[in-house]
């Protein structure tokens, strides 16, 4: 089998999304911090000013990993991508 290569990534995002008139927030998802040999994930949402505000940095390693490693490697995106699928919950009051 071969090895897995990850070439190195960095992304950063910022994004605010106002509250629609007639909805409140109810909940945000907590903080997420995500740390492996392969990579990290910082990801926060926060309420200003009657906006939602998502930041993220999401980093990869450069690295070449035995084919064994595989499992470990789906495991690192695995979390990270239910760190950003954590939903922001509205409500009608």
């Amino acid at each position: 089998m071969l090895p897995v290569k990850l070439d190195p990534a960095v992304r950063r995002d910022k994004v605010s999304i106002r509250i629609p008139g007639g909805f409140q927030l109810d909940e945000l998802p907590k903080a997420a911090r995500v740390e492996s040999a392969y990579g990290k994930l910082q990801a926060a949402w926060t309420l200003m000013d009657g906006e939602i505000i998502f930041e993220q940095t999401v980093e990869i390693n450069d690295t070449v990993a035995p084919a064994a490693d595989f499992d470990k490697i789906r495991d690192f995106f695995d979390k990270v991508g239910a760190a950003l699928a954590a939903p922001v919950i509205l409500i009608r009051p």
